[in-house]
């Protein structure tokens, strides 16, 4: 999501979701799934 002011200011928002396969760590079966959430603020000039 982004969104920009009648001013110069500019703000965003994002979420990611990573899917990965799964792998054996130490004996165990485990998978490297993530989530990533980014916030952003700026200004045009």
């Amino acid at each position: 999501m982004h969104y920009r002011t009648a001013g110069n200011l500019f703000l965003g928002l994002e979420a990611r979701y990573q899917f990965t396969e799964s792998a054996r760590f130490e004996g165990r079966r485990r998978d490297a799934d993530n989530m990533r959430i980014l916030g952003k603020a700026g200004f045009h000039f």
